[in-house]
């Protein structure tokens, strides 16, 4: 319970991050995300892919301009960290890297809609579906 909790919160600063970042972040911001979505798909391990994968997060919170989602970020590494590390030794550091780049394409596009229905879908998968990272 405590874990789909996390993902549902997640999902929701997740929209307001990307929400805003497409808005309002500039063409410099997003290539540096550009360049930490590379560092998750040189990593050798999930503890390094979980790391470089909080990183990115964070800098999208960064590049929303809203001052409290970085913070907010920060309060919930150690969970999110521990939940990454179980998606890639569940499915592979790849599927954490197409889940990012596919939401790095949508931010890149400045598409809301799509990146809105991206971060429903791939959250949705790890709170119930496919992609499950705990046990009900």
């Amino acid at each position: 319970e405590e874990v789909q909790s996390i993902l549902e919160v997640r999902r929701a600063l997740e929209h307001l991050a990307v929400s805003n970042a497409i808005r309002c972040a500039s063409d410099q911001a997003l290539a540096r995300l550009g360049e930490l979505l590379a560092a998750i798909a040189d990593c050798d391990s999930p503890a390094q892919a979980a790391e470089a994968a909080w990183v990115f997060q964070h800098e999208l919170a960064l590049a929303s301009g809203n001052s409290i989602l970085p913070l907010i970020y920060s309060s919930f590494k150690p969970p999110v960290i521990t939940l990454w590390i179980r998606f890639c030794k569940l499915y592979g550091i790849g599927a954490l890297c197409r889940n990012t780049e596919k939401l790095y394409n949508y931010l890149c596009a400045r598409d809301q809609e799509g990146a809105a229905r991206w971060i429903d879908e791939y959250l949705g998968r790890a709170i119930s579906g496919s992609q499950q990272i705990y046990s009900e």
